[in-house]
């Protein structure tokens, strides 16, 4: 009669292909306790998982900004120039000069004095300014322009100001 060895694997193992020891899952895999093989990350695009996670919730997402880096298997930051809206292993290269590090989107446009609520256009609007009687109700962006509010009577503003003031008793 034979004798059989059991060997138990940790969760972060998987049975060896020999059958006859543990080993961890390669990167950009997982396993599940007691599995005797590896699974995939579900969506193999924009995710990483280093070797020996175990449970596919060990697959991270890398958002806006980032890139998934499948050989490092590590969420890396966009570099100048380039954007990710998420989920992708490369960034999109921008239109000349559009982006600053880590962006989500393309913007040629130097907020808050200019702006493009298209992404990617190769032209920036000048922001309106709050003039004389009115105040800042949102700052312009490099996505949307400035929104301006009225001062109520009583109260004014020399204009660009986010709030309104009382005027004094000369009316100013």
């Amino acid at each position: 009669m034979r004798s059989v060895n059991c060997k138990k694997c940790t969760a972060s193992e998987r049975l060896n292909d020999e059958g006859d020891g543990c080993g961890i899952s390669p990167d950009g895999t997982y396993s599940n306790p007691g599995s005797p093989s590896c699974t995939d990350c579900e969506h193999t695009h924009g995710y990483v998982s280093l070797a020996g996670d175990s449970g596919a919730a060990q697959c991270t997402y890398c958002g806006p900004g980032f890139y998934a880096d499948q050989i490092s298997q590590t969420c890396k930051e966009c570099e100048i120039d380039t954007y990710s809206v998420g989920g992708i292993d490369t960034c999109l290269v921008c239109p000349s000069e559009y982006a600053e590090f880590g962006a989500p989107s393309c913007s040629a446009c130097l907020g808050p004095k200019e702006y493009s609520d298209v992404e990617g256009a190769a032209f920036c609007s000048i922001a309106k300014t709050c003039g004389r009687g009115t105040y800042i109700v949102t700052a312009s962006t490099t996505t949307s322009d400035a929104e301006c509010g009225d001062c109520y009577k009583g109260i004014a503003s020399a204009g660009d100001q986010a709030l309104c003031n009382i005027c004094d008793s000369e009316g100013e």
